[in-house]
């Protein structure tokens, strides 16, 4: 017996929840786009039909078991409003319009889910490619500043000196070189567009703590919206393999910032290497 006939038979209702979800998860998996619309315009009589195209059905409307399913072609396997919308059970109607709901929500917040800034990242200079990769929700317009931040165990004086002779104190110059390349991409509708890039070299030591030395990439003024940073090591400094690194992007929570001023939304000066203005 077909598996489609299996799953119609585990329900006496014609449109149980089971059928139901049966037919969301088809026209999912056959559509791969709009799963709302393609819920609500179910094919034929049933969730079985989406795959078959048509489904033999008894005097009372049922699919009928003992017969197979062939897929046929024709007027009769258009596109129908779905009779679950149609139906009279109550119950049935409520689960579905219920089930659209959560869908809708899940499909719609699949961006709130992504972490805001401050966020941070681990990163591995000394393998070189790609070190980081990674999507971040942007919710206030605000300069953002992109750092480096080489760890080492709090109070820890050794290795701490061990850790400065690699990457350097506050104003110095970088003992062992590092290059790396910043990328940013706004995400838009099935597409990105490049925001920011800038190449580092050897950037100098400009903040240190009990437990890390940091180091300035860039900072930007970033809108509201999905972005995605990638993060490239151009070469490979085998000493930082030791060192705990993490990739940061943070923006100053006290200061004030607006970005419809002159002085202040001249990108050409908030972000320096950007590429596209």
């Amino acid at each position: 017996m077909n598996v489609v006939l299996k799953l119609f038979a585990l329900q006496s209702g014609r449109h149980s929840p089971a059928e139901v979800l049966v037919g969301l998860g088809l026209r999912v998996a056959k559509s791969g786009r709009f799963p709302f619309l393609c819920f609500l315009l179910s094919p034929g009589n049933g969730p079985a039909r989406f795959v078959t195209g048509r489904i033999p059905l008894n005097q009372s409307g049922r699919p009928t078991a003992a017969m197979p399913l062939k897929l046929q072609h024709g007027a009769g396997a258009g596109l129908r409003y779905s009779p679950v919308l149609c139906s009279t059970n109550k119950i049935s109607v409520f689960s579905t319009l219920f089930m659209l709901f959560a869908l809708c929500m899940l499909t719609a917040c699949n961006g709130w889910r992504l972490p805001k800034p401050p966020f941070w990242t681990p990163v591995d200079l000394s393998r070189g490619g790609v070190v980081a990769d990674f999507n971040i929700r942007v919710t206030q317009h605000r300069l953002y500043h992109f750092e480096i931040h080489f760890t080492y165990t709090k109070k820890d004086r050794n290795e701490r000196e061990r850790v400065r002779k690699i990457v350097g104190g506050l104003h110095e110059p970088t003992p062992v070189p590092i290059l790396v390349k910043l990328m940013i991409f706004k995400e838009q509708a099935q597409s990105e567009q490049i925001v920011y890039q800038k190449t580092a070299e050897n950037p100098d030591t400009n903040s240190f703590s009990v437990d890390y030395f940091g180091k300035k990439l860039g900072y930007c003024d970033l809108s509201p919206g999905e972005y995605r940073f990638v993060l490239e090591s151009l070469a490979q400094p085998q000493e930082y393999a030791s060192i705990p690194t993490l990739f940061y992007v943070v923006a100053n929570p006290r200061a004030q910032y607006n970005p419809f001023k002159p002085t202040n939304f001249d990108r050409s000066k908030s972000c320096p290497g950007k590429t596209i203005q």
